[in-house]
């Protein structure tokens, strides 16, 4: 296999993902570095380490939660399941160090991080973290707030990462009473009685101590920050710093916006300071990591050759509708001749594939729940392009979350002029333009792709977020009762369909 040129030994497929490194562990399982072969592109996958009965209930909880946050600074699971009884979860790749690799690298060139790129990454970090706070019904603390947790990306975004030790109102509560979980020197002392949203001001605060002197907080640590002559800190940061470090959680802010905004008082940044300082500090690297991880994207995809998931989204529905047509001709004659209305092409060859013999026409087909199936399996599921577009369009989407965007703008109009792979480079260039803040690009690029190709699920979903994001709210309920009567049970569609219901007609 190609890729054994960048890896050592034989890479290791997980369900419909190649695991092609290992990463740095989290709190509650392994990470890898992985490729997705239903989307063509790298992530990050989480795999639970714990399989006991309050590890799986810790994972449970974490994949729960990973799909509640909208904030591009609280990375969000995009799949989740298990795979031969062990569960996982899947995260967009992002390229960039946590925020100890940042600092350490800023020690080694023997000076600390810029006081206003210290400040611009912590205020960040305190407005993602002000928005888990105030997610509906969630209740939610982190918990573990620290510099392994703080991912900062070239591109000049914070991220706040892994949910692990997180407590919220989802699942039950596996952690004792007078037991503290988290990272050492990183942990709010009230935390031991009971964590709560003001436990995880003072982690943000200390985090913000550690960013700013290269070292966790001590005992005496505002008063080491005052008197270190290496180090000048201006009278509002140290104010700052005594409020979220405060002993008394009733003294620290009162939310994690209001200790973002007076970071923001105290020196105005923005993430293209933090793009500059990671350009700096790492130079080169992140092009080196965007060719290395272009290539690998590149050649795993050429390694599996066709999509290896076809049969995923078909064969369960296929079982369902066999069960439900025999459970059909027992209870009622069968037609000799079953009125079935006019299929796809593509659905009949996919009808041939599941009876194992030739198909000519619709009315060939022995079961009728069995062509409603395939139907829908049609539907749902894009047509798949070719091994070149497929290594194409994972250049692409690299380059864009790269931020790279003109390059993956140009491969993006080379490949929509193949008439075949259009409708899916279409939805799959208008799923990078949603994850890139480009709302009105995706709506038109998913309702481009819809009117070429009918409206599959993946791009309904895509054209319904960007229209909820541009608060076309009509539209959004309509895309998201079509997503319904496609995949009755998408529990996200139903979600979203509820919070718009006061609002539309």
């Amino acid at each position: 296999m190609k890729l054994e040129r960048h890896l050592p030994g034989t890479v290791e497929r997980f369900g419909r993902y190649l695991l092609l490194r290992p990463l740095k562990p989290g709190q509650m399982g392994s990470l890898s570095l992985a490729f997705d072969a239903r989307r063509r592109e790298l992530v990050v996958l989480k795999r639970a380490r714990d399989l006991s009965p309050d590890g799986l209930t810790r994972f449970a909880a974490e994949t729960e939660l990973s799909t509640k946050f909208d904030h591009p600074g609280l990375v969000r699971a995009f799949d989740s399941g298990q795979v031969n009884g062990t569960p996982y979860l899947a995260f967009p790749w992002i390229a960039g160090r946590d925020l100890e690799s940042m600092v350490e690298r800023a020690v080694k060139f023997e000076e600390h991080l810029e006081l206003k790129v210290a400040l611009e990454i912590v205020r960040q970090l305190a407005l993602a973290l002000d928005s888990a706070h105030r997610t509906p019904g969630l209740d939610f603390v982190h918990r573990d707030i620290s510099p392994e947790n703080v991912m900062v990306g070239f591109d000049g975004q914070v991220r706040l990462i892994d949910y692990g030790l997180a407590q919220s109102r989802v699942g039950r509560r596996v952690t004792r009473v007078g037991m503290a979980v988290g990272t050492r020197g990183f942990i709010a002392p009230d935390q031991v009685e009971g964590p709560s949203s003001r436990s995880d001001l003072y982690s943000l605060g200390a985090v913000l101590y550690f960013a700013v002197t290269g070292r966790p907080p001590s005992a005496d640590a505002l008063s080491s920050l005052a008197s270190s002559g290496d180090l000048s800190v201006p009278a509002p940061v140290a104010m700052v710093l005594a409020r979220a470090l405060a002993a008394d959680s009733s003294a620290r802010f009162s939310d994690a916006g209001e200790l973002a905004a007076r970071l923001q008082d105290c020196a105005p940044a923005s993430g293209d300071d933090v793009k500059a300082t990671m350009a700096r500090l790492f130079p080169g690297e992140a092009r080196a990591v965007e060719e290395e991880h272009t290539q690998l994207a590149k050649e795993a995809s050429a390694s599996i050759g066709k999509p290896f998931l076809a049969w995923w989204a078909i064969v369960p529905l296929v079982l369902m509708s066999v069960a439900i047509g025999l459970r059909f001709t027992k209870n009622s004659p069968s037609p000799k001749a079953p009125s079935i209305p006019p299929l796809l092409t593509s659905t009949i060859d996919a009808a041939a594939l599941i009876e194992n013999r030739p198909i000519e026409k619709p009315a060939d087909i022995h079961n009728v729940p069995l062509a409603r199936t395939v139907s829908i399996a049609r539907t749902t599921s894009p047509p798949r392009p070719s091994k070149e577009v497929a290594a194409r369009l994972a250049e692409a989407d690299q380059l864009a979350k790269m931020g790279s965007l003109a390059r993956a703008r140009e491969i993006y109009e080379q490949l929509s002029l193949d008439s075949a792979a259009r409708p899916f480079v279409l939805v799959e260039r208008a799923e990078v333009e949603l994850g890139t803040g480009e709302y009105g690009q995706a709506l038109a690029h998913a309702s481009q792709s819809i009117s070429s190709n009918g409206p599959t699920l993946r791009a309904l979903k895509v054209r319904a977020q960007a229209e909820l994001k541009l608060r076309e709210k009509s539209r959004a309920a309509s895309d998201l009762r079509r997503i319904l009567q496609l995949a009755p049970h998408d529990d996200e569609a139903r979600r979203w369909l509820q919070r718009l219901a006061p609002e539309t007609p």
